[in-house]
């Protein structure tokens, strides 16, 4: 429909649209118009935008989706926004862990199995609660866990350090910041 309207009258439609509508129905009218990797390069352009990050939706779309739907975000997003690299706006736009993380996430080095090596778990726990103890690397083994663990493997890290050392990782994060 985009396309063929662009075609027919030589103008965008969601330019002609946007200045007509409330701001709630624009988005619907975003949403329903592009295919969902489109949508998610639109929000992505949107929280690095202007003044200030939304740095909630960096987290929301790169901490939700699919090695294969990050690939595709990340193909598409220079063809929606002038030639730009998701990569370097991320790393315009943001700074520290939260910097750290998302790029790490842009990577795709999240694994897609849903096997769970229970010895690697619980290797991965007692390193989390060595590096708070030092209270040094316990940031980066934070990042290692929400970037190289699959989402089963990262419940049970959490599990474990909760039955090994009495706490949960969010009360060592807490404690530590």
């Amino acid at each position: 429909i985009l396309y063929s309207y662009e075609n027919l009258y030589k103008s965008s439609l969601i330019n002609d649209v946007k200045p007509l509508v409330t701001t709630n129905f624009f988005k619907l009218f975003i949403a329903l118009f592009h295919t969902s990797v489109d949508y998610d390069c639109y929000q992505l352009r949107e929280a690095v935008a202007g003044f200030g990050t939304d740095r909630d939706t960096l987290i929301e779309i790169l901490a939700t989706r699919s090695n294969v739907r990050i690939m595709d975000i990340k193909r598409r997003y220079p063809e929606l926004n002038n030639g730009k690299e998701l990569t370097k706006e991320i790393e315009s736009n943001t700074s520290g862990n939260l910097r750290s993380i998302l790029l790490k996430l842009l990577e795709c080095g999240r694994p897609i199995h849903d096997s769970l090596d229970e010895a690697e778990c619980q290797k991965c726990a007692k390193n989390l609660y060595e590096a708070e103890k030092k209270q040094k690397g316990f940031e980066q083994e934070i990042i290692n866990m929400f970037t190289e663990k699959s989402k089963k493997e990262f419940v049970r890290i959490t599990q474990l350090y909760y039955k090994i050392y009495g706490k949960t990782i969010l009360e060592a994060i807490e404690h530590l910041f």
